[in-house]
């Protein structure tokens, strides 16, 4: 069954690693990123072409959770696929996690 919906997912190993990948994807997912996250050069992420990365903060409007490099991995706007780098902590994750 092939599902249109936004997925967030874990795509690193949880452990004890310095950083950790967490993979949003589908139709929505810039715009639900775009919504906690600011990249220092002010750019939303719908601005951004495909095949980039950005570096900002996630923040939950009251105070900033991490900060991330966000990948853009789609060649087009079409099929959306965005990876964060993030500090590899379940605090901090569970956090983003609820974000979304």
């Amino acid at each position: 069954m092939y599902n249109e919906g936004t997925i967030i997912a874990l795509s690193s190993p949880p452990g004890s690693g310095a950083i950790s990948i967490i993979r949003l994807s589908g139709k929505d997912a810039i715009d639900i990123t775009d919504k906690v996250f600011k990249s220092n050069s002010n750019k939303p992420l719908s601005k951004l072409e495909g095949q980039s990365l950005t570096y900002g903060v996630i923040s939950d409007g009251k105070e900033v959770i991490d900060e991330v490099v966000v990948s853009i991995l789609t060649p087009s706007l079409a099929r959306i696929l965005l990876k964060f780098h993030v500090m590899d902590h379940h605090t901090y994750n569970k956090r983003l996690f609820q974000l979304f």
